[in-house]
């Protein structure tokens, strides 16, 4: 738990220390819409622009108990596995608005160890997960309600569908249709925040649980072509016939823009899940991202500056007025 609250002092620390910037510092998210790495903010593409990106991700997970069932020693349900996803997707500004992004996924599930079981998207595993295929496709909506561009702050909400055409025998997805909604904060240019829920769906007679997800992200420009961002991004588990621990993501690492316009750009980061490191031993919380995007770099118009009134001239001086002439001495009398 120390852990956990120093790893937040540190981000909240940094992200004072960041500076305030006149330029957007969004790119493509790994879910296609507009926001740092996995979190959303609270701005749109501008209408008619596009974005793209492709990215690798590495995510460290732990598995579901399986229900009604309690395993004794060697057996354990104590397993965490590696959750790998290569994704590539399209973001559209409709309007000044409103943007949809769609996205396909393809997802790889390893573990190894003798002795574990578990669950996994309602499917039970045994000793080894090796599970890959393709995934749900994510359509997603973001809709932007206010924005204030000058001081950099916006507030969006978003919804998505996952359609089921991933490979539900692999374990890899549900089998159903999932969905979820959100709402997404720029509070600063270099701060963002979200709140969101998720429905994955239910498997073959198995209540898959619903996720509650929170986040909070920074982004600090280093120079014009580099902004290193830092995300904390929780997922917290509801319901559902077994599910697994919270995780919670502390990711953090770099956009850097390439090219003449600064459109395209390299991004890279680490990230651990801070509720396995109480167990090293046992777990590796290590996994991390990499990926190649494009985005319509968003400048925000510079605040007009206040007029200032023109100094009022101070009336003329009056001219003094003519002195009259004395009046001539009387004549002496004789």
């Amino acid at each position: 738990m120390k852990l956990r609250i120093t790893s937040l002092l540190l981000l909240l620390a940094g992200g004072m220390g960041a500076p305030v910037l006149a330029q957007g510092q969004d790119g493509p998210t790994v879910t296609g819409e507009s926001g740092l790495f996995t979190l959303l903010d609270g701005w749109t593409l501008p209408r008619g622009e596009w974005s793209f990106g492709l990215y690798y991700n590495n995510w460290d997970r732990l598995v579901a108990p399986v229900p009604g069932f309690d395993p004794v020693a060697p057996l354990t349900d104590d397993w965490d596995y590696d959750w790998n996803r290569l994704s590539a997707s399209v973001g559209w500004g409709a309007t000044e608005r409103l943007e949809f992004a769609l996205m396909l996924p393809w997802e790889m599930l390893r573990a190894d160890d003798n002795h574990h079981i578990g669950v996994v998207n309602g499917k039970q595993f045994a000793n080894e997960i090796d599970a890959s295929g393709i995934g749900n496709v994510r359509f997603g909506a973001k809709y932007r309600f206010w924005a204030d561009e000058p001081a950099g702050r916006a507030l969006a909400g978003n919804l998505f569908v996952e359609l089921p055409t991933g490979d539900d025998d692999e374990g890899v997805v549900t089998g159903d249709t999932g969905w979820g909604l959100g709402l997404d904060w720029s509070m600063a240019p270099n701060w963002v925040s979200r709140v969101g829920f998720r429905d994955p769906g239910d498997a073959d007679d198995f209540d898959v649980p619903e996720e509650i997800e929170l986040g909070i992200g920074n982004v600090a420009r280093l120079n014009e072509r580099f902004d290193w961002i830092t995300e904390l991004a929780a997922t917290l588990y509801q319901g559902g016939d077994s599910s697994p621990d919270d995780a919670i993501d502390l990711t953090t690492g770099g956009r850097y823009w390439i090219g003449d316009a600064g459109r395209w750009a390299v991004n890279f980061g680490l990230r651990l899940e801070l509720n396995q490191l109480s167990d090293t031993d046992e777990h590796c919380p290590i996994g991390g991202l990499a990926g190649l995007t494009f985005f319509p770099r968003r400048i925000f118009a510079p605040a007009e500056p206040v007029p200032v009134a023109a100094p009022v001239a101070p009336p003329p001086v009056p001219e003094p007025a003519p002195v009259a002439a004395p009046a001539p001495e009387p004549a002496p009398v004789a």
